[in-house]
């Protein structure tokens, strides 16, 4: 019996010494990195200098992917780090599986959504949450795609051939259209497509520069984008069709844009201004830019923002944990940060789908547009009184519950 114990306590400790050299090895392991943009293996790692531009932010607005797999990685699920601390359903980027693929998780589950051996990235919701665009590069470079919300039905809507690349899609508001960034005509420029990849329109032209990450306005008259027209990157937005088109950040630093708010009043978009990559905040006319977040390293940065809860918070990537990059949210003002996943792989391009109370075991009634017949400010008053601590997870249900019959 002795024995059997010693031998036993002996596995035990071979066992945690093996999984501590394992944790050592992949927290020495660079990061695999990318955001919403255009997949490019050729980019330069982000070790390195660009053209003069801060190395990681020329690596995130390339959209660079690292094909690199782990088996390390492959075998740690993705965790949600705070279960219950949100209700809603977001999409993202994940490499857990060694490439990189779509998932979408709500408060308690995660669920995978594409399964290849190449990159799936940059997942973006429908206006109605039914269906993603994402950029693959499955077919050999990337192209734009979308599926259902479910992960079925995947069509792809780009083809190009000898090594273009598209990518960095969003919707229209309406869904009618999808506005996007592609180098098919030599250099990054932002194009428009029908929903189902007809008819498409080129709406930028600077043969020398480069322009990405188009974002489009709720009212759909607008599209804020990002271009290097004037060596860094800065943040600029134009009509709906190409005209007019504003620079609306300037500091020699790199600006990246991310969603506008959902009443169009304000833009998030993330920047190196003060060294590192931090969450800011700005009017939509470039006005009364706030910072949000703050690091002390350089290497913590904070990126990729997008709004979730009707613009109640909103939800980031950051490299707070040195090793890999996960998803965080916080209140629209920066404060009660909470981390949503956690695992040794890394996470990105998170996106909140476009309705509160879209999850079918919460909502359960809708109209004939399949819009939520939930009263949505008892509903949003009671998730605030949550994240509060003014009420807890079961009376926030009982609230949901009772005002969906």
């Amino acid at each position: 019996m002795k024995k059997d114990i010693v031998i036993a306590k002996a596995t035990v400790i071979a066992m945690i010494a093996m999984a501590v050299t394992m944790l050592l090895f992949v927290l020495m392991m660079p990061p695999v990195i990318s955001v919403s943009g255009i997949g490019n293996e050729d980019a330069t790692a982000p070790n390195e200098q660009v053209c003069g531009y801060p190395s990681m932010v020329d690596w995130i607005i390339s959209g660079a992917i690292a094909n690199e797999t782990s088996m390390l990685k492959q075998e740690l699920p993705i965790n949600i780090a705070a279960t219950g601390d949100f209700a809603g359903r977001i999409a993202f980027t994940s490499n857990m599986e060694g490439n990189n693929e779509i998932y979408v998780m709500n408060e308690t589950n995660v669920t995978q959504l594409t399964f290849n051996a190449s990159s799936d990235i940059n997942p973006e919701w429908h206006p109605d949450g039914s269906k993603i665009a994402f950029s693959s590069n499955r077919d050999g470079d990337f192209e734009i795609y979308v599926m259902d919300a479910d992960g079925t039905n995947i069509t792809q809507l780009t083809n190009n051939t000898d090594g273009v690349e598209d990518g960095s899609q969003c919707w229209s508001p309406d869904g009618s259209k999808i506005a996007f960034s592609s180098d098919r005509d030599g250099n990054y420029e932002i194009y428009v497509m029908d929903a189902d990849g007809t008819n498409v329109t080129r709406l930028t032209y600077n043969d020398t520069t480069q322009e990405r990450t188009p974002h489009w306005s709720p009212d759909g008259s607008k599209i804020a984008f990002s271009s290097n027209r004037d060596i860094f990157w800065n943040i600029y937005v134009m009509n709906a069709d190409g005209t007019n088109q504003e620079q609306l950040t300037s500091n020699n630093m790199n600006n990246i844009p991310g969603e506008w708010s959902p009443d169009g009043s304000k833009l998030l978009f993330f920047s190196d201004r003060d060294g590192d990559l931090d969450i800011y905040v700005m009017d939509a006319d470039g006005t009364n830019v706030t910072q949000l977040t703050s690091t002390s390293d350089t290497v913590y940065h904070d990126f990729s923002p997008a709004w979730a809860l009707g613009g109640e918070k909103i939800v980031f990537v950051s490299g707070r944990f040195v090793g890999d990059f996960e998803i965080y949210m916080m209140d629209a003002d920066g404060t009660n940060l909470t981390r949503l996943t956690t695992n040794f792989a890394d996470e990105y391009d998170p996106v909140w789908a476009p309705q509160e109370c879209e999850l079918p075991e919460i909502c359960r009634q809708y109209d004939d547009n399949h819009n939520c017949i939930i009263e949505r400010h008892e509903v949003i008053n009671a998730v605030n009184d949550y994240f509060d601590g003014v009420i807890t997870r079961e009376q926030l249900l009982t609230v949901i519950n009772a005002t969906s019959r």
